[in-house]
């Protein structure tokens, strides 16, 4: 080494390596990087948080990357980076797992993709496509939807693709856990904020885009032949969405039914009435819940053990509107029959629900009346209030998500 080499100088290389042989993420690789390694996005600012995790929207260098339907052009690739809250490795591989296997079940058009993984720092992170909205941001930018088929079939499409999502996931094939036993998947945090709209999408035709479920933050799998061994008290619940508890009662995959339920009936919710009706709803079900943090405005009443009565007269008031088309009265009904029940055996699995889900679309492609006839409003038994905001089926689109359309 040249004497007149001095210590700064050698510092400056050290230090200016490590942008040299920054490394290009390829699909479905894992990586671990050394504390000193320079990651090639050109942008990082902050998104959102997931479950147990801070999500962050970077852009990666358009030579730094192989992902291949997920090519890009110009400015390089917009991801989003989930970096996990614990440095826990089990937590981290849990969700790598259940992620990998669904990729290998076939990637779904309604499940987010995994792009790749890596350890950095000492933290954790997962990289996906970087979605333009959520399902709570989506329904927000829009006053009402449309009262046409594209628009009403399109919601049908998105639902039926959502439950068959699910019923992907609870269908993982058995992996083996650390004991040798089989393990399960099941999802435990389904909600609006958890569904992931996509303007354009690989492989997607649709010109309205595509909702996927994301956020596996909670998902896992879990054991027993039953499909049921995590005592419910070691789990984390979503306020809002929780389904009935029972002390010493293990959770399945029914759970996610619940939540399922939650979701759908909010989504009537939105093109029934529209943005804004669903705090109506919450706050609505707020004043039935007591000082109980877990019986706020969740879905059911753990005194009587049954779903809230508010939860059943805003379905059946729903049922009264002009807009609730004939495959929305019989979606609602599935909800409440199937989905919404306290008692977790009396509700039906993913895979029956899609089916049902699949008949009903189908239907409602090929039968306009099915799909579009207006509700003929027949009278409510007595004691029933009316919702207040009846608005008709006329068209319209808002001023934002017309703008939304265009960017």
């Amino acid at each position: 080494m040249p004497d007149e080499l001095d210590h700064g100088v050698l510092d400056y290389l050290q230090k200016k390596q490590w942008e040299m042989i920054a490394p290009v993420f390829r699909q479905g690789d894992y990586y671990n990087f050394p504390k000193d390694q320079k990651l090639p996005f050109i942008i990082s600012e902050p998104w959102g948080r997931g479950g147990f995790g801070k999500v962050s929207k970077k852009r990666i260098h358009p030579l730094h990357h192989d992902f291949g339907l997920f090519a890009c052009e110009g400015e390089g690739l917009v991801v989003a980076v989930k970096q996990l809250c614990s440095k826990d490795p089990d937590s981290f591989n849990r969700e790598r797992a259940c992620l990998k296997a669904l990729g290998e079940a076939g990637p779904h058009l309604h499940l987010i993709y995994l792009l790749c993984t890596y350890s950095y720092q000492g933290q954790h992170h997962l990289m996906f496509p970087y979605a333009d909205a959520n399902l709570r941001q989506y329904w927000n930018s829009i006053q009402i939807p449309d009262f046409d088929d594209r628009t009403f079939l399109w919601c049908l499409r998105q639902m039926r693709g959502i439950v068959d999502g699910l019923s992907l996931l609870h269908k993982l094939p058995p992996s083996k856990g650390p004991s040798g036993t089989n393990l399960y998947g099941r999802h435990g945090d389904l909600k609006a904020a958890n569904i992931l709209w996509f303007k354009s999408y690989p492989g997607c035709t649709d010109p309205d885009g595509v909702l996927q479920i994301a956020d596996l933050g909670l998902a896992r799998y879990h054991q027993f032949e039953s499909k049921s061994n995590d005592p419910v008290e070691n789990v984390v619940w979503p306020s809002t969405y929780s389904p009935p508890r029972h002390p010493g009662a293990n959770i399945d995959q029914l759970f996610d039914i619940w939540g399922l339920g939650c979701l759908l009936l909010e989504f009537v919710t939105w093109m029934v009435r529209g943005d804004g009706a669903n705090e109506q709803f919450s706050q609505r079900r707020g004043r039935e819940g007591g000082q109980d943090e877990y019986t706020d405005d969740v879905f059911y009443d753990p005194v009587s053990r049954e779903v809230r009565p508010s939860v059943r007269a805003w379905a059946e008031e729903l049922k009264q509107l002009e807009r609730c088309t004939p495959v929305l009265q019989d979606l609602l009904d599935l909800i409440m029959n199937q989905m919404l029940q306290y008692e977790s055996f009396r509700r039906s699995g993913a895979d029956s629900i899609s089916l049902n889900m699949n008949e009903m679309y189908e239907k409602a492609r090929t039968n306009q009346r099915y799909l579009l006839a207006c509700n003929q409003v027949p009278s409510l038994p007595r004691g029933y209030p009316i919702l207040s905001s009846q608005r008709g089926p006329e068209p319209m689109k808002s001023r934002i998500w017309s703008q939304l359309v265009r960017n």
